[in-house]
Formats: C-alpha cells, sequence, structure tokens
C-alpha cells in the first residue's frame, strides 16, 4: 500500500488537528473517538486485507484523504471548504511559474544590455564568460563544496551551518515578535502565543522539508535565465550581424587562450569538432581585440567562430548542471518524504482513535468509573457510507485495528494514588488509549529513589521494554517548575520518540474518587505544556465528562 504525502499533505493535516481541538473542547473527546473509529472501520480497514501490518504513516494518510474530501466532517456542512493545503498548492504553481518567467526575463535584460553590438568593436568573450559562466560556475562550485562536507562528515541538513544559522535566525525573529507582541496581551492571549510557538518549533522533523519549495525554485529561476540568454544570444546571432574577440590585460598568448579554449570544449568536442563547436588556434590569434589596431584587419569568419561556443558553455555549465541539482532536488526531496516519520501528540492520539476498539473493562466495582461498554455505532451519523462486506463494531465483537503490543508506565504522585488503585488507573488508561501491558509507579520524594526510578525507566527503554510513559497530574493545580524539570528528566531517560503523555485527573469526589478535568483546566496545561515544544510530549484528561 504506497501512499505519496507531499506538503499541501502536511499543511491540511495540521489545519485539521487545530479543527479537532476546537471539536474537542466544544463536544468532547469522545466525538473525535467515534468519528475516526467510523472512518477506519468504513474507508480504511476494508482496504487493508492485504497490508495486515501497515505504517501509521499510511493510516493517517489514508485518513487524511477521507478528511480532505469532508473536511466539515460530521456537522452536516454541504458547504465546500477551502483547505489551506489547496491554497498552498496554488500557491506554489504561481511562484513556480514566477520563477521560471522573472528568470527568463532577467536573462533577456542582462543579455540584451551586454549584447549590444554597434560595429565599432567585437563583443568581449571574456567577459560573456565571465558575467554568464563563471558566476554560475562559481555558485555552483560553492555549493558543492558544502554538500560534500556534509557528506564526509555524514551530518544531516538540519547540522549544517547554513541551515543552523537560518533557523537561528528564525527562532531569534520569531521570540522578537513574541517580545513585542506580548506587551499589549493580556494573559490568555500570551498563553495561545506560546503554545502556537511550541507547537511550531516541535516539528522540527518536518522542517528541512519547507527548505526544498524554495531550493526549487532557486533553481528554476537559474533555468530561466540561462534559458533567456541562450535565446536571446541565438536569435542576435540570426537576425544581426555579431562579432566576437578577446582581449586580456593578463597578457595571455593565443596558445593559452586556445588551449583554455579545449578544454572548457571537451564535454561536446567529439560532437561539435574544432571549428565547429568551439574556435581553432587560428581563429582565436585571428580574433585576438588590440584597441591601437582596431577592428578592420580582423577576418569575418574568425569573429563568427566563437558564438557556438559561448551557446554551448551556457548549456553544458549553466542550464545542464540546474537541471541536474532540480531532478536531484525532487528525488532526495521525495525520499525525504517517503522516509518521514509523524511522531508529535495528535497523530499518536488519531492512531489510538482509528485502531482502539470501543470497549470496556467491565465488572463490579467500576460502575464510578464511568468507562464505556462496546455499543453499536450507527455509521449514517457521520455521514460516510460503509464500504460492501465491512464489519460493523458490535456488543463485544469489534472489528480489530492492526495488532499494536504496548507496554505502558504510569507515574502518579502519592496523593493521587491516596484516593486512585492501581487497578483504577490502569483500567481508566486501557479505556482511553485501548489494551496493553500497564504498570503504575508512586513519584519518590527522595532523590536517591528518583534517581533509581530513572535510571530503571532508561534501562527499560533501551531494551525496548517501555513505550509509552503517562504522568498523572492533578488539573486543578496549575504546572510548576518542579512539573517542568520532572518532564525534563523523563525525556533525558527516554528519547523524543518515547511517548510521554500528562494524564490530567479532576477533584475527587466521595462518590467517584477518578473525576474528568475542568475544560478550562485542561486547555490551560495543554498550551503550557505546548510551549515547551517536545514533539512526542502530549496532555490528556484521563476521563471524559459523561
Amino acid at each position: 500500500m504506497n501512499t505519496r504525502w507531499n506538503l499541501a499533505d502536511l499543511i491540511d493535516l495540521e489545519y485539521l488537528f487545530g479543527c479537532d481541538d476546537s471539536i474537542r473542547r466544544q463536544e468532547g473527546e469522545q466525538a473525535l473517538v467515534k468519528r475516526d473509529r467510523i472512518i477506519y472501520l468504513a474507508k480504511i480497514a476494508p482496504k487493508l486485507k492485504d497490508h495486515l501490518n501497515p505504517r501509521p504513516q499510511e493510516l493517517i494518510h489514508r485518513w487524511l484523504q477521507v478528511r480532505q474530501r469532508n473536511p466539515a466532517g460530521n456537522n452536516g456542512s454541504t458547504q465546500e471548504e477551502l483547505l489551506p493545503g489547496s491554497v498552498w498548492h496554488e500557491v506554489s504553481r504561481l511562484l513556480i511559474w514566477f520563477a521560471l518567467f522573472f528568470g527568463i526575463m532577467s536573462g533577456l535584460g542582462l543579455a540584451g544590455a551586454f549584447l549590444v553590438y554597434s560595429g565599432k568593436a567585437p563583443l568581449n568573450v571574456s567577459a560573456f564568460l565571465g558575467i554568464f559562466v563563471a558566476l554560475q560556475l562559481a555558485l555552483l562550485v560553492l555549493q558543492g563544496l558544502f554538500l560534500l562536507l556534509r557528506r564526509l562528515r555524514r551530518t544531516q541538513l538540519q547540522t549544517s551551518a547554513l541551515y543552523s544559522l537560518l533557523m537561528r535566525l528564525t527562532a531569534a525573529g520569531a521570540d522578537w515578535v513574541y517580545a513585542r507582541a506580548r506587551r499589549s496581551l493580556h494573559a490568555e492571549q500570551r498563553l495561545n502565543f506560546a503554545a502556537i510557538f511550541g507547537r511550531l518549533r516541535s516539528r522540527r522533523e518536518q522542517a528541512p522539508l519547507f527548505v526544498w519549495p524554495v531550493f526549487f525554485l532557486l533553481q528554476l529561476f537559474a533555468i530561466g535565465f540561462n534559458l533567456g540568454v541562450l535565446g536571446l544570444t541565438l536569435a542576435k546571432v540570426v537576425f544581426s550581424d555579431m562579432a566576437f574577440g578577446w582581449q586580456s590585460s593578463l597578457q595571455l598568448s593565443s596558445q593559452q587562450v586556445a588551449e583554455g579554449v579545449r578544454l572548457m570544449a571537451l564535454p561536446w568536442s567529439r560532437l561539435l569538432p574544432e571549428g565547429l563547436g568551439y574556435p581553432s588556434l587560428t581563429q582565436v590569434e585571428g580574433t585576438q581585440i588590440i584597441l591601437k589596431d582596431g577592428i578592420y584587419h580582423l577576418a569575418t569568419q574568425d569573429l563568427v567562430s566563437w558564438w557556438p561556443f559561448l551557446c554551448m558553455t551556457l548549456v553544458v555549465y549553466g542550464l545542464l548542471p540546474r537541471l541536474l541539482l532540480l531532478v536531484s532536488g525532487l528525488i532526495q526531496y521525495r525520499r525525504q518524504l517517503d522516509r518521514l516519520e509523524l511522531r508529535s501528540p495528535e497523530t499518536r492520539r488519531l492512531l489510538q482513535r482509528m485502531t482502539t476498539p470501543q470497549v470496556e473493562t467491565g465488572g463490579e466495582g467500576t460502575d464510578d468509573l464511568h468507562l464505556r461498554r462496546p455499543v453499536e455505532i450507527p455509521l449514517h451519523e457521520a455521514a460516510i457510507e460503509p464500504a460492501s462486506g465491512e464489519e460493523r463494531e458490535t456488543g463485544t465483537q469489534a472489528a480489530a485495528g492492526p495488532p499494536f503490543h504496548i507496554k505502558r508506565l504510569i507515574l502518579a504522585p502519592e496523593e493521587v494514588l491516596a484516593y486512585l488503585d492501581n487497578s483504577t488507573l490502569e483500567q481508566a488508561l486501557q479505556a482511553m488509549a485501548g489494551p496493553g501491558e500497564t504498570r503504575v509507579r508512586m513519584l519518590p520524594f527522595a532523590v536517591t529513589e528518583e534517581q533509581e526510578l530513572l535510571a530503571q525507566i532508561q534501562s527499560e527503554h533501551a531494551a525496548t521494554l517501555l513505550d509509552e510513559i503517562y504522568l498523572v497530574q492533578e488539573a486543578w493545580m496549575p504546572p510548576l517548575q518542579e512539573t517542568y524539570n520532572l518532564l525534563k528528566k523523563l525525556r533525558q531517560a527516554s528519547d523524543t520518540a518515547t511517548s510521554l503523555t500528562i494524564l490530567l485527573v479532576g477533584k475527587p469526589m466521595a462518590d467517584a474518587p477518578l473525576t474528568p478535568a475542568q475544560p478550562e483546566h485542561a486547555d490551560i496545561w495543554r498550551k503550557k505544556i505546548q510551549a515547551l515544544a517536545d514533539p512526542s510530549l502530549d496532555t490528556r484528561s484521563l476521563m471524559e465528562a459523561s
């Protein structure tokens, strides 16, 4: 099952995740669970018969394709919504044509200013090669040295000096904008602003992809520039009388110039030999410009022998390298998209919503948890028709998603474990995130015990015995510096590929020890945590309001 991502898809994905945040605040998490589970059962699962273990990126892309066709979801809206990915696609197409057109016009303008022949003095070949060929070669060589250095050091784009400089300048500019803007913002606006910047910084793995469009536009501009110069040069030769000669203050002999011309013409010398594709020694000697002698002693057949050489240098040293860079860049860009791993909290929640059947750990002693039992989901309510032969989720039988064997660790403070026992936390987490091997540990107060816990987490992570870490927090208590320090230590014990989720719980009641977090409290936690710019750090309510 092949799925091809592009930048427009990534932009739409982020936009739709933002829309889901609004739905979550208004209707609750269960509305998203119902919608995405129906999408999976109706549109995705029937196409996975020959792919028992699809890649998460493939599932997300198929979900995105469904949402792109119906961005409004199940709200019954029939009005077509313009997604930002479509806008990006249209703007990119316009920029491509603009870069090519502007390059052609620039080439025509510069070549037109240079190729002005009055008949009194031949056009200087040395100046033509310096302006239209040497400068392009210098830029290509400089770019090639950067690429070669990065290959030898086996570094990625993120570690290159130019990329680091651009990212630092971008970050500095964003910080300056934030510092200037926050003076006129109230507390809630500053919180939203910090969350947005944190979310953007957390997409570090996608940042290099947005460098490629600039690279492609530069190559298209250079291609257009060379086409403009080449086209005007040929037009001048065909429709007017042009004469070319050479001169230099370096006291070069005709033999040296002819040897240099022969070396430059090696790529096409077999196709266009001497005298046809480049001037011979005799023709070079016959086109040397000496100011005090004028041009009357120069032969016409020698003066016109240079234009095939000039046109071929533009093709070989100007146009072809840019075409090769464009093609190789497109290949590298496609490879990066194919290797893209979406590890954001939003994508993990989406996968859980799609592939986790809505089952309940029913039984005595769990009625106060308000955990959902498996019920039949009416597919027509989501405005998505099920595929033929689709298996519906009914009773205790559910269409299973891809087999994920998850190892989880729940860390809870002592004050939380005073009213919530281990089994209650395990059952609530499985009801929210699906089945998995779950363990509960109390957060220690002593420094030595905390270090032992972190060392154990690090060893289990290294041995691939730990996939997800959950930290239980009381939602009505705002995040403190102590919480940030603990999150930093947990992240150091694992890596950014390990899911780290804060589970928010509400104030316990006499008849219900586990209660949902207040929406306003959960929203504050979510924005505070997003400002940390950790791509694998998420904030969720352990229990949804009924």
